[in-house]
């Protein structure tokens, strides 16, 4: 991503750049050590603000009915997978509850920026809804994750967290991509737009 995506501007490339190194970081702490999903979950959620500086500030308003849903789901989950924890791992449960509101911001702010449009793009842009899919597919991964962690029984577990994950982190280095070309693509339109306006 640092060394080829020329087209992306420097800081958003050292930041997706960073977002990925912690990712892999994240990936192999929860593989390699017994409380790994704790170190881990403390290395992605670093990295998640790091991709959350990349977008973030274009939000223009939230979609309340994806931040009902969304808030819904983890409540859900975090009642049934989370919280049971919370009296005997007090501080590494706190952590994943974190780590749980900080993904759902990402899914939320990026599918909102798809749905009401950002601060300098109409809704409904290639860009923001590649990167929504990214977010709510690391969702999906996090969420079988801490299902299988606390003891429910999921099929092909390690297929679906990997496949997911490594998917995940692929669209949302390819949203990146494509935000030059979006952007360009806005710009013709204004100019298009003020030349019309001219014209009558």
């Amino acid at each position: 991503m640092f060394l080829f995506a020329n087209s992306v501007p420097d800081r958003e490339r050292k930041l997706h750049a960073s977002g990925l190194l912690l990712g892999a970081l994240g990936d192999f702490l929860i593989g390699q050590f017994e409380n790994g999903i704790v170190t881990g979950a403390i290395a992605f959620g670093i990295g998640h603000i790091f991709y959350l500086a990349t977008f973030a500030r274009r939000l223009q308003k939230p979609t309340y009915a994806l931040v009902g849903g969304i808030l819904t789901y983890g409540i859900i989950l975090n009642h049934f997978c989370l919280i049971p924890q919370l009296g005997s791992h007090p501080i590494n449960t706190s952590i994943l509850l974190v780590y749980s509101l900080l993904l759902s911001s990402c899914v939320v702010i990026s599918g909102s920026m798809y749905i009401e449009g950002t601060a300098d793009q109409p809704p409904q842009q290639k860009e923001n809804l590649v990167r929504f899919l990214g977010f709510s597919t690391f969702a999906v991964s996090d969420s079988t994750l801490i299902l299988d962690h606390v003891g429910y029984r999921v099929p092909y577990v390690e297929l679906i967290i990997l496949c997911t994950y490594f998917t995940a982190q692929f669209v949302i280095m390819w949203s990146a991509c494509l935000a030059p070309e979006s952007k360009q693509k806005t710009l013709r339109s204004g100019v298009r737009r003020s030349a019309r306006r001219k014209v009558a």
